[in-house]
């Protein structure tokens, strides 16, 4: 069972560290307009989902050190997507 949940873990941090998911997080931080359109089919997914991340926790300002997902970051994430606050 942990190796379902380390993988599972795994898989949720590789998808935080998309360009488009970083971009969108970035963009609604700093009031910029969305930029769907910018983004292939695949990507808007995860470029939303940057926003939603960053909308749904306010006083997150950063969710990288570095090259890497903290782990409050990955935390907050995990608990918005198993409540259905990010979908």
């Amino acid at each position: 069972m942990s190796n379902a949940r380390n993988q599972k873990g795994h898989s949720l941090r590789k998808y935080m560290t998309r360009r488009s998911f970083r971009e969108g997080f970035e963009d609604y931080v700093t009031g910029r307009s969305p930029r769907f359109d910018d983004y292939p089919k695949g990507e808007q997914w995860s470029y939303e989902r940057g926003r939603h991340f960053a909308a749904a926790h306010p006083t997150l300002r950063r969710y990288k050190h570095g090259n890497a997902i903290s782990n409050e970051a990955f935390r907050l994430m995990s608990n918005s997507l198993y409540q259905k606050e990010i979908i």
